[in-house]
């Protein structure tokens, strides 16, 4: 039985065959702006079009601080909110416990006490 070569694949080429070489360069750049060759090329398509640019990502830059912080305020509101809106409810249900109104009072505040567990368990499982 004797070994032969599958078609169409040649190990090592003849020497009086040409060699093609190829090279492929891949640039990356990740950020906000172009990388400074590009920004430069761009100014020299259309002069001031660098300047353009870099002025639109400080502008988008200072545009996402100010919506994180608007976020970040938003989400610190809640809580104040409704740690005010419970503590009023506590207060209010001993003001009527003190006054006489026990059952109304004792329904305020047990009122309060289930709506506060409910929404530490609803939170805790919507986060999980």
């Amino acid at each position: 039985m004797s070994k032969r070569k599958p078609p169409g694949l040649i190990r090592n080429p003849p020497p009086s065959s040409p060699v093609r070489t190829e090279t492929q360069e891949i640039t990356l750049h990740r950020g906000p702006l172009p990388a400074p060759e590009v920004l430069e090329a761009f100014d020299r398509v259309l002069p001031g079009l660098a300047n353009r640019i870099v002025t639109m990502a400080e502008g988008n830059a200072t545009d996402r601080w100010r919506t994180n912080r608007a976020n970040r305020i938003k989400a610190l509101m809640g809580p104040i909110f409704a740690f005010i809106a419970a503590m009023t409810v506590f207060v209010g249900a001993f003001y009527l416990i003190l006054n006489g109104f026990e059952i109304v009072g004792l329904t305020a505040l047990v009122a309060e006490l289930v709506g506060l567990v409910g929404a530490f368990i609803y939170g805790r499982r919507t986060a999980a």
